[in-house]
């Protein structure tokens, strides 16, 4: 087949070009945007053990879904304290 040389000579053509671009270590700047998540909890007497619990629980489903975003937790009831949430990425 006469065309097959041609074809064959543009694949090698082709994946010459792409060892040389990828040994040529390329790089391109890309936007990045980081989420910071702060959840409020109130933990005072008032509070249901129910609503407690649910809050907990939506905590730890944004833990486990891994977004990325920096977690942390305030809770109060007579002062407020800065919880720094544990990333999942501590495997």
């Amino acid at each position: 087949m006469p065309g097959a040389s041609s074809a064959c000579l543009a694949l090698k053509c082709a994946v010459f070009a792409v060892l040389v671009i990828a040994l040529a270590d390329p790089w391109a700047s890309m936007r990045m945007q980081k989420l910071a998540v702060t959840v409020l909890l109130d933990t005072s007497a008032s509070m249901p053990r129910e609503s407690l619990l649910h809050g907990e629980a939506m905590l730890r489903d944004l833990v486990r879904k891994n977004s990325g975003a920096s977690l942390r937790l305030i809770t109060f009831a007579d002062a407020p304290i800065f919880v720094l949430c544990p990333s999942k990425r501590t495997r």
